[in-house]
């Protein structure tokens, strides 16, 4: 005859085959912590390379002539190149594209989607020199900006730094250039084309290293994202 305890001891068994242990359930959601600790892995390592950047160009700075600095200008041009391979710059959407008048180019047009992105920043004591690149959407016949010398734009960096625009290059020339119908100037790119332009800003500050690119007066643009800054 089972007595109480003995009954107490069967129950608890079967609870214990059929209910997973906690230790179990870590086992189980084991890979998902995995995946996360991978990435944020990553992510640090990719921290760690921008600080170094950081670190060996203040030592080279304030130590031209020392006798490390050779090495560490080696150093240095490894883990650039080493993070500008892992930063690929993002497009970003400067025009969401529609219909519209255009005075000097169409009666009317159905604008597509103009993109940009920020493909390099250069970074010295006198200027920023960024580089932008422009597309047009590729299943649009035409695609519309405004003008950089008519709209000028501005570095906003990460701690909310605003640095204006000094000058801008040229336009292409199978970019054409006209007005729309409140006689704003705009300029009007061929479906599935694209272009780089250099745009030179104020001096960042020593501790910028990322930020965005745009429109001075906001025209509903999303920025272009700053990643990372090379220095010279």
């Amino acid at each position: 005859m089972i007595n109480k305890t003995s009954a107490l001891v069967i129950v608890v068994l079967c609870l214990l085959s059929v209910t997973p242990t906690h230790a179990q359930r870590r086992r189980q959601q084991a890979p998902r912590s995995s995946r996360v600790s991978a990435d944020d892995s990553y992510l640090a390592a990719q921290r760690s390379i921008e600080a170094a950047i950081v670190n060996l160009e203040r030592y080279v700075d304030s130590n031209p002539n020392a006798a490390r600095a050779a090495t560490a200008r080696q150093q240095l041009d490894t883990l650039k190149s080493l993070s500008r391979a892992a930063v690929q710059p993002t497009w970003s959407t400067l025009n969401a594209g529609g219909s519209g008048m255009n005075n000097n180019l169409d009666t009317f047009a159905i604008y597509g989607r103009t993109y940009w992105r920020v493909t390099a920043i250069e970074a010295t004591s006198e200027e920023t020199r960024a580089t932008i690149e422009l597309r047009c959407s590729e299943d649009s016949s035409k695609c519309f900006l405004r003008p950089f010398d008519s709209y000028p734009l501005i570095i906003v960096d990460s701690a909310g730094e605003i640095y204006t625009m000094l000058k801008v290059g040229n336009m292409p020339t199978d970019v054409q250039s006209g007005r729309d119908n409140a006689s704003q100037p705009v300029a009007v790119m061929v479906g599935g084309s694209r272009f780089t332009m250099d745009v030179v800003f104020a001096p960042l500050t020593r501790s910028a290293s990322s930020g965005v690119v745009r429109y001075r007066r906001g025209m509903r643009e999303e920025p272009a994202k700053i990643t990372r800054v090379e220095r010279r």
